[in-house]
């Protein structure tokens, strides 16, 4: 959030002798061009570059990132507030990284299937990709995307919920050529469909694909699928230990219960806006599932006895250590 100046502390870094790593020029108005220009003269090694929420990012500013640091590993140019940066500068940078790892382009809203297409087709080492809000990559052209990169182990995007005209105006259906390729991604460790439509379909295929592997899982706000398919994907994958469920407004004390019993691995749970969840969540949560050190339970009804109170409440003697945070705001406590 420097206001000025960062052009010239970015010439005294270069000139420091510092053998930089990580650099994040988040929240700037302007990207320091010369500065990095610079800086990449004296520090091509730099391994991780971040310059998210940048107020304006042009394709030249992508082709000066890989010119002036030709062995970054992971980057990050996601929300500009102006995005001017197109398929042409995403080619651009594609062809020069190629020890690429890790990239986050959401919110670059002029990017197309061209854009994810390039990255996974020269950026050989790619293992991790985010494109949120990116709504010209169409679906298909996420399927084919992987097929290029199977080995992929994280991917975040959500899948726009737009609705088409008819009966009752039902939500875009999900291509089936896409629930084919996530059976694909047998490495897949982490995925984010935040705010997505998505089906149990869909999750069916990614249980089918990460497996066992699979430690990360969130599905925040996503719309259309059911318990079926979450309990399935869970049932699968009993290695999860990051799992959100914000606002699925479905899930009871009894869904929990069920799922309680394939999440011996879980460390952090998030259930805010599950608004049916009572005190006999909280209890289930806190008895079963013994690696449990996060639990987020906001705008529920934690506070009110469920169904099953007595059954579900733990005795005196029971404690559980590893619980070490507790997010538990607009309750009724």
């Amino acid at each position: 959030h420097l206001n000025s100046h960062h052009e010239g502390l970015l010439r005294q870094i270069s000139q420091s002798g510092l053998e930089l790593d990580l650099l994040n020029l988040s929240n700037q108005r302007t990207l320091p061009v010369d500065g990095l220009r610079e800086l990449g003269s004296k520090m091509k090694n730099l391994r991780v570059l971040i310059c998210s929420n940048i107020g304006s990012l042009r394709d030249s500013h992508l082709v000066v990132m890989a010119y002036c640091f030709p062995f970054l590993e992971e980057l990050d140019i996601s929300f500009p507030l102006d995005s001017q940066a197109s398929d042409f500068g995403v080619l651009r940078l594609s062809s020069m990284l190629e020890n690429l790892r890790k990239i986050n382009i959401s919110g670059n809203y002029l990017i197309t299937d061209k854009s994810l297409f390039s990255l996974c087709q020269n950026c050989l080492s790619l293992e991790e990709i985010s494109f949120f809000t990116c709504y010209k990559i169409t679906q298909l052209g996420i399927a084919s995307a992987i097929r290029l990169r199977p080995g992929l182990n994280s991917i975040s995007f959500n899948i726009e919920k737009k609705r088409i005209h008819g009966p009752g105006l039902t939500l875009t259906p999900i291509d089936l050529d896409l629930i084919d390729s996530f059976r694909s991604l047998k490495s897949l460790t982490a995925i984010d469909l935040s705010n997505s439509v998505i089906s149990d379909e869909f999750l069916f295929a990614v249980a089918e694909g990460g497996g066992l592997l699979l430690k990360k899982l969130i599905l925040q706000n996503c719309c259309n699928c059911t318990f079926s398919g979450i309990s399935y994907v869970l049932s699968k994958c009993q290695s999860v230990q990051c799992l959100d469920l914000r606002k699925a407004d479905f899930l009871t004390d009894q869904c929990i219960r069920k799922l309680s019993l394939f999440l011996l691995n879980l460390t952090s749970i998030n259930l805010s806006g599950c608004c049916q969840l009572t005190n006999s969540t909280f209890f289930i949560l806190t008895r079963n599932c013994s690696s449990l050190s996060e639990i987020k339970m906001e705008r529920t009804y934690l506070g009110v006895e469920g169904e099953e109170e007595e059954e579900d409440s733990m005795p005196d003697s029971f404690v559980n250590l590893e619980v070490k945070k507790l997010y538990l705001g607009d309750n009724v406590l």
